[in-house]
């Protein structure tokens, strides 16, 4: 069981900005649970911008406005991850080689 609670911290650490003070052992087991987190982690950080996104309907937030907030959010919480792929893509199709 503790495997599975430091793979969760891990794969909160790795995925997100959020900051923990623990510090996990990085052992195979860790390492499995972690991975098993990766959907949990998502599922938890997807519910925190859909609660966002129905408080902004809530009070009839334009939809720039709010595409604009949850993708704010969204970096913030995540710290660019997916976007920084992103730009790795378009860098490698700018190069011309």
């Amino acid at each position: 069981m503790k495997h599975a609670l430091y793979g969760m911290l891990l794969a909160l650490q790795f995925l997100t900005r959020l900051p923990l003070p623990v510090a996990c052992p990085w052992t195979p087991a860790t390492r499995r649970w972690a991975i098993r987190a990766y959907p949990l982690v998502g599922l938890m950080v997807g519910a925190l911008l859909a609660c966002v996104a129905l408080l902004l309907g809530q009070w009839q937030t334009p939809s720039p406005i709010a595409a604009l907030v949850l993708l704010s959010l969204w970096v913030a919480i995540s710290g660019g991850l997916h976007l920084d792929g992103v730009m790795d893509l378009a860098d490698a199709l700018g190069s011309n080689q």
